[in-house]
């Protein structure tokens, strides 16, 4: 059987760790609990999950803490988690099963791309923890997701890069290594830490313009930097920076789509359309790109042109739960009129 180490960096997290710790614990053979800093219990919560706890002194760089609790990782397979975040039943049995395949055993480089939902809570309604679909529902609008690298081989040459927005991905990849995606989901709840996480954002700012100044022609700090302005309500500093990205990498995965988004927002939807198209002729797989036009068109009253993009998507991904409710609230339109 293989075995799974669980890798955390932690500060000051005594409203959520336990909830993640006791969310994972029955799936990982070692628990890694790097602390960079806190002054309440975390410690303490940590401990009481037979966590080996080391300390680590901050110094403005997340690769540099995440590479140090990789270090100290025995198991054959890691998996990272932030202590705002959760893994469903499906999930921990998947992972369960990725890292016991003998094909994927076999190999030294390899990462599983999960897919990290970031929930935005509805206005009025109280924050709330949980993997319930229904629960979730009730309380946020919807989800901004991110297919990340947080599933992967214990390897020396796997390491974290950035000191902001941190991954490992680069570096299987300079290895010639393999990255999967899988269906996993980790739900992540950044709203649960309130004011602690407001605090936080400047000091992200801070560390994504260090980046940037040392790096100006990157596309992924260029892109980071876009997300912080877009973050900070400044659209038009946002759209400037998206740009920059797609002008120094065309193919950066996701920048087609992320320019459509804001252009959406910006109220140009005759640009959202066209970024958005162009999206789907790089990745004709691009199902969520599909799924934002055909809602658009929804939107046009263009109910024909919105059938065809939806039923598109569906041959895709016929299990898709956002298409199949568009394309349910479609036909109600249709039938309506």
């Amino acid at each position: 059987m293989a075995t799974l180490t669980l890798c955390m960096i932690v500060k000051d997290e005594e409203q959520v760790l336990a909830e993640c710790l006791e969310n994972a614990k029955d799936i990982v053979d070692e628990i890694i609990v790097v602390d960079t800093g806190s002054s309440d219990k975390t410690k303490e919560i940590a401990k009481r999950y037979d966590a080996k706890l080391f300390d680590f002194k901050w110094n403005d760089d997340f690769s540099a803490a995440r590479n140090f609790s990789l270090q100290k990782a025995t198991s054959n397979w890691i998996l990272v988690l932030d202590a705002d975040e959760l893994l469903d039943g499906a999930g921990r049995k998947e992972i369960l099963k990725l890292i016991n395949n003998k094909e994927h055993c076999l190999k030294d480089m390899i990462g599983f791309k999960l897919d990290q939902r970031t929930y935005n809570l509805k206005k009025g309604t109280e924050p709330r923890r949980t993997t319930d679909e229904k629960e979730l529902k009730q309380a946020y609008e919807g989800f901004d997701s991110s297919k990340v690298v947080r599933l992967f081989k214990n390897h020396p040459k796997i390491k974290y890069k950035n000191k902001v927005h941190e991954l490992v991905e680069q570096s299987i990849r300079d290895a010639k290594g393999e990255i999967v995606e899988t269906s996993t989901v980790i739900h992540h709840f950044s709203m649960m830490r309130g004011k602690r996480q407001e605090e936080k954002e400047p000091k992200y700012v801070d560390m994504i313009w260090t980046q940037l100044k040392q790096h100006p022609d990157n596309p992924r700090y260029n892109r980071q930097a876009a997300i912080a302005f877009m973050d900070a309500g400044r659209k038009d500093l946002s759209m400037k920076y998206f740009i920059r990205t797609f002008k120094f990498n065309p193919e950066y995965p996701g920048i087609l789509a992320d320019i459509a988004k804001l252009h959406l927002e910006m109220g140009s939807t005759e640009k959202a359309i066209r970024f958005f198209n162009m999206a789907i002729a790089k990745d004709k797989n691009d199902v969520s790109s599909l799924n934002n036009l055909a809602v658009i068109y929804m939107h046009l009253k263009k109910y024909g042109i919105a059938k065809q993009i939806l039923e598109k998507a569906l041959q895709k991904e016929p299990k898709d739960k956002h298409l199949l409710e568009n394309y349910e609230a479609l036909k109600k339109k249709m039938q309506e009129k």
